[in-house]
């Protein structure tokens, strides 16, 4: 008889074990606290970074047209020189030679001319007065007119012998500093061989290479900011030359810039850094999010939208990254609404309090 009771007994336990357990099972769903950002296609802040040189504004390899000993530097590297002074003489010694002969070929010339000037003149007055004939009077002038052109291409000669006496004499075409100088006093000048370079004081161009991924971010007056580690100095430059060519050059697009403030801390060939900040290019209807929006499972990559009140987890296609953006190629239209913070972890249908 004790036996249905016992039954009895175990099935009301059974019971309130299910209803316990259903209980302990059922969530308490609390709308998760976001803030979402809508995508709009945007074209992003891109950093170009580059290295270059700094170098003067101005710079010459002087060398001279004529052949001969060096006779002597006038100047040492490092010096300070101004416009028109005196930098390396080279003793001309054919030159000094032809010099002299046109000097003599001159004098010569020049006593041809006053005799048959004199005897031009003569003869006009005879003919005049008919004591000579037309044909005398004929030759007295092409006598004279032979002078004269005999006279003048003396003269010539002496100017071209002296204007070539001048390149003995190497002067400083600009003020500036001597950075250095090729041979030594008794050595041999060849024309068009460098003797002496000159710079100007005064370092405001820099020279960079572009890498061929960045140089159609940039154009003409773009800024940028340059750091010079080795002088602890930073300062701004503006782009001024980008050549479009990058043959012979390592693949690299050369680039000149000017410096907005030019400083004498600063020497010609220093190593410079360059940062650029300037519109990336590509498609003008690229999407661009947080990449802290990001959700990455294995190889998949994904983006949490809203969903009416819920979180959607939307797996999309990523491209490029740039200063903390991320390119999305695909999974993800403008207009639609993305979340990009959270209060509480997300879950695929997390209901949101928005």
């Amino acid at each position: 008889m004790k036996t249905p009771s016992i039954v009895l007994l175990a099935s009301v336990i059974v019971l309130a074990s299910c209803s316990s357990e259903h209980k302990s099972t059922t969530l308490d769903v609390t709308p998760i606290s976001v803030t979402t950002l809508k995508v709009v296609p945007s074209d992003p802040i891109k950093t170009v970074r580059a290295s270059g040189r700094l170098e003067a504004a101005q710079s010459a390899n002087l060398s001279t047209r004529l052949m001969g000993h060096i006779a002597d530097f006038k100047v040492t590297v490092g010096q300070k020189v101004t416009k028109g002074q005196l930098l390396v003489e080279v003793s001309p010694t054919d030159m000094e030679a032809k010099r002299a002969q046109a000097i003599a070929g001159l004098a010569g010339a020049e006593a041809a001319f006053e005799n048959a000037e004199k005897d031009f003149y003569r003869f006009t007055s005879l003919f005049e007065k008919q004591s000579a004939s037309q044909k005398e009077l004929d030759n007295m002038t092409t006598r004279y007119q032979m002078a004269k052109s005999g006279l003048e291409i003396a003269q010539n000669a002496l100017k071209e012998v002296e204007a070539h006496l001048t390149y003995a004499f190497i002067r400083a075409p600009f003020s500036g500093v001597v950075v250095n100088t090729f041979g030594k006093s008794g050595d041999m000048a060849f024309p068009g061989m460098p003797l002496v370079t000159v710079e100007s004081t005064v370092t405001s161009e820099i020279v960079a290479s572009i890498s061929e991924s960045d140089v159609a971010s940039l154009t003409i007056g773009d800024k940028a900011e340059v750091t010079v580690s080795s002088a602890n100095v930073q300062l701004t430059a503006t782009l001024k030359e980008l050549s479009r060519s990058s043959k012979n050059t390592g693949g690299q697009y050369l680039a000149k810039l000017t410096i907005d403030e030019p400083s004498e801390q600063l020497y010609s060939g220093m190593f410079a850094s360059l940062s650029f900040q300037t519109t990336s290019t590509g498609n003008s209807e690229a999407v661009w999010v947080p990449s802290s929006v990001i959700v990455r499972k294995g190889q998949l990559s994904g983006i949490y939208v809203v969903a009416g009140d819920k979180a959607l987890l939307r797996w999309v296609r990523l491209g490029e990254t740039s200063d903390g953006k991320v390119q999305i190629l695909s999974g993800l239209r403008p207009g639609e609404t993305y979340i990009a913070t959270s209060k509480a972890k997300l879950v695929d249908g997390a209901t949101l309090a928005l």
